[in-house]
């Protein structure tokens, strides 16, 4: 491990869904194991992401020191306890929960919650098709974000 005299993260804790994970049979032979995560409940996890994680655009507005996005993206108690969880796998789902669902939810609550959840890309439609899909209230009575 790296000691925390030679590297930054960001004040974000770390996250087993960060894009920026090796999988772990990475520089292996075939049906090895060349990482393993300490916590084995992450093994499986580490290198199958599509996407960046909400952990991994907070540490890029703090890296930027992007006040527009770090005043949006806050990361709440819950969603800090959410990055280092694993998620339901689709074995565990419904076949209407994987109809729509958020395939990144924790992203898709802060784009949401910043108000940069735009649902007419296909794309983030599919990956946040829950939230997309929630009823929203025509006035929050919240600071306009736009």
């Amino acid at each position: 491990m790296i000691p925390s005299a030679h590297s930054t993260v960001y004040n974000v804790p770390y996250d087993y869904y960060s894009l920026m994970h090796y999988g772990k049979a990475m520089f292996a032979q075939p049906g090895k194991i060349t990482i393993e995560t300490l916590d084995s409940r992450y093994t499986d996890i580490i290198g199958t992401q599509t996407d960046a994680s909400a952990g991994d655009y907070y540490k890029v507005c703090n890296i930027y020191n992007c006040a527009t996005c770090k005043d949006r993206l806050k990361i709440t108690h819950d969603e800090v306890k959410d990055i280092s969880n694993p998620r339901p796998t689709s074995d565990s789902m419904t076949s209407t929960d994987r109809e729509c669902s958020n395939t990144q939810p924790i992203l898709c609550g802060l784009l949401k919650k910043a108000g940069f959840l735009d649902c007419d890309y296909e794309y983030t439609n599919k990956m946040c098709c829950a939230s997309c899909n929630a009823a929203t209230p025509k006035d929050s009575g919240g600071p306009d974000m736009s």
